[in-house]
C-alpha cells in the first residue's frame, strides 16, 4: 500500500513539474488558465468582445461602456498550484478604451521524500512563479476596431529568473450579425533573458476567427491559432464555443480548446446581477484534471 501511495505521489508531483516547465498556453504565456469567461469559451477569443479577450486580441474590449473590473482565483493539487488574475478596462473617450491585465501563476516549493519498493526516494524541491503585465489600447471607428498591447513577462523557476517584453496587435470588423477578428501575438518575437545567461525566443502567433450571432439566444465563436515556431515547424490549433441565453440574465457556454487534438471541453454559467456579474466554469483539463473556477466582474 505504501509503495502504491509513493507511486501516486510521484506521478502527481511529476505532472506539476511538467506543467511548470512546459508551455501552458500561447507560447510562454498562460492567460487561458487565468481567465473565467475566456476559459469557458475555449480560448476562442479572437473575435470576442470582452475584457478577457484582450490577451489574445487587443482590439477586443471595444464594447466597454464605462469601466469594468474582473478577478478570479483558482488552486489545484492541494494548493500546490495557484492562479490569480486582475483585469481592468475603462472607456477613456467615445473611441478609445484602455485595458490592463495581470495574471499570476505560482507553484509552491515541493519538498517530499516517499517510500517506494522499500527505499526512500527524494523528490527534491521545486517552485515556479510567473507574472504577466499587459496594457492594451483599443480604438474604434464605426464597425472597425484596432488595438495594440505591450506586455512584460517575468518568470522565476527555482533560483533562476527570466524577463521578456513583447507586443500584440489586432483588429475586429463587424458586419451585421458577424464579427471577424485577427491578431498577431508576440509580433516582435521577444527573447526571454534568463539569469543563467541563456536566452529563449518566443514564437509569434497569428490568430483569426469569427463570432456569429445566430439568434437573440445563440452565438458561435471559432478561431485558429498559427504558432510560427520555425519555417520548418509550425503549429496549428483550433478553438470553438457555443453560447446560449437561458434567461434574460443567465448565459451558458460550451467551449472546446484545441478541438482537433486533445479536445479539452469547458462548460460555463454566468449570471448578470447588475452591476456584478458572477461566473462559473467547469473543465476536465488535460494536465490539471477537474477544474472549478469562480470569478467576479463589476461594471461601474
Amino acid at each position: 500500500m505504501t509503495a502504491k501511495r509513493g507511486k501516486k505521489n510521484i506521478v502527481i508531483k511529476f505532472v506539476i513539474f511538467l506543467l511548470a516547465m512546459t508551455t501552458l498556453s500561447l507560447g510562454q504565456r498562460f492567460e487561458d488558465l487565468a481567465l473565467i469567461k475566456g476559459f469557458g469559451l475555449g480560448n476562442a477569443l479572437t473575435a470576442e468582445n470582452s475584457v478577457d479577450a484582450m490577451f489574445k486580441n487587443p482590439s477586443a474590449p471595444n464594447s466597454i461602456n464605462s469601466s469594468v473590473f474582473q478577478t478570479n482565483f483558482s488552486s489545484y493539487y492541494d494548493s500546490d498550484i495557484q492562479i490569480l488574475s486582475f483585469l481592468y478596462s475603462s472607456k477613456l473617450t467615445e473611441s478609445l478604451v484602455l485595458s490592463v491585465g495581470v495574471p499570476i501563476k505560482k507553484i509552491s516549493g515541493i519538498k517530499e521524500t516517499v517510500e517506494l519498493n522499500g527505499r526512500a526516494h527524494e523528490i527534491g524541491s521545486f517552485q515556479d512563479f510567473h507574472i504577466l503585465g499587459l496594457t492594451a489600447l483599443t480604438y474604434s471607428i464605426d464597425a472597425l476596431s484596432f488595438g495594440v498591447s505591450a506586455y512584460i513577462n517575468h518568470r522565476t523557476i527555482g533560483d533562476n529568473s527570466g524577463n521578456s517584453f513583447g507586443f500584440d496587435i489586432g483588429f475586429q470588423a463587424e458586419v451585421n450579425n458577424l464579427i471577424l477578428g485577427a491578431s498577431i501575438q508576440n509580433i516582435n518575437k521577444p527573447s526571454i533573458g534568463w539569469s543563467t545567461g541563456l536566452s529563449e525566443d518566443v514564437s509569434p502567433i497569428v490568430n483569426g476567427g469569427f463570432n456569429l450571432t445566430l439568434s437573440e439566444k445563440i452565438s458561435i465563436l471559432f478561431d485558429g491559432e498559427w504558432e510560427l515556431e520555425t519555417i520548418e515547424s509550425q503549429n496549428f490549433r483550433f478553438n470553438s464555443s457555443v453560447s446560449y441565453l437561458l434567461g434574460p440574465e443567465i448565459e451558458a457556454t460550451l467551449g472546446i480548446r484545441h478541438m482537433f487534438s486533445n479536445r479539452n471541453l469547458r462548460f460555463g454559467l454566468s449570471t448578470d446581477l447588475e452591476p456584478i456579474k458572477l461566473s462559473y466554469v467547469f473543465s476536465n483539463h488535460e494536465s490539471l484534471g477537474v477544474i472549478h473556477k469562480i470569478g467576479v466582474s463589476i461594471e461601474y
